[in-house]
């Protein structure tokens, strides 16, 4: 967690609520969860709001350096440091009933499978190809065009793909940094990189974790387990970021968290008034 960001959420209130009841859904099912995050994303969540994780890192300083549109560079520092099996959760996901066993022991775990546009993905891997040098636009193999895996839920025993695979991707991130800094604007005038008047940056997270994920495991021939499928839906949410931009929303989660965790609610809400927070 950095609290540089809200997350995607409406108000920074509903950013902290978001992580409080996640954490809290979590502990219900699994006795160890652990937190990455940097040193005030500690203050707030440990020493302000004392939630109950076992373990806490805060090396995610480590991505400061990033431009903040790339979020994904935070859960990609996170997995990287890894040793040991693990899942990483999201921290809008809020889980209601344990995962399914099946994803248990599986060398990779992702939240579902997803698929792209054809033609966007191309425009996205044009962009990469003749201004990023990524290596990824260098081809896909025998993988179908626009496959990927949402990251939201991710993980595994896999340990050595896991990292490899995060840290290829802040490695060329890091190496192609100036060109980053330099072309993050998404309105750019080169309307021929847009399609439906989006431009590939746009989402550039979401491919490079899943899109580039999916590639990496297709060269390796390792299978990737789902863990969204075997949950029931009213036993996962995970909010849109525009369902996040929704007032109605932001009052279901605020509702939420009152009605299961009224404890921590209410401490939320004096660290708030309080300014401390």
């Amino acid at each position: 967690m950095s609290v540089r960001y809200c997350g995607g959420w409406l108000e920074k209130k509903y950013h902290y609520m978001s992580w409080c009841l996640s954490c809290l859904l979590l502990k219900q099912w699994y006795p160890v969860v652990e937190l990455v995050t940097d040193e005030e994303g500690g203050r707030v969540l440990l020493d302000e709001l004392g939630l109950p994780y076992t373990g806490v890192q805060t090396g995610l300083q480590e991505v400061e350096r990033f431009p903040d549109d790339l979020w994904c560079l935070a859960k990609l520092y996170t997995c990287s440091i890894q040793q040991e099996p693990f899942l990483h959760v999201d921290g809008d996901c809020f889980i209601t009933e344990p995962l399914c066993r099946d994803i248990e022991g599986k060398g990779l775990v992702a939240e579902k499978e997803t698929v792209y546009q054809p033609v966007f993905l191309q425009l996205f891997l044009q962009y990469l190809g003749s201004n990023f040098g990524h290596p990824a636009a260098q081809g896909n193999g025998d993988l179908p065009v626009g496959k990927g895996y949402d990251h939201r839920i991710f993980g595994g025993t896999d340990i050595a793909c896991i990292n490899g695979f995060a840290r290829q991707v802040l490695h060329v991130v890091d190496a192609n940094l100036a060109f980053v800094q330099a072309g993050i604007d998404l309105q750019t005038d080169d309307t021929s990189l847009h399609y439906n008047n989006i431009h590939p940056f746009e989402y550039f997270n979401t491919l490079i974790e899943s899109w580039f994920f999916a590639s990496v495991a297709e060269k390796h021939g390792k299978e990737v387990a789902l863990a969204r499928p075997q949950v029931p839906a009213e036993s996962y949410l995970h909010p849109t970021d525009m369902q996040k931009r929704h007032r109605n929303s932001c009052r279901l989660l605020e509702h939420r968290l009152r009605h299961m965790f009224p404890d921590q609610y209410y401490k939320l809400m004096a660290a708030l008034k309080a300014g401390r927070i």
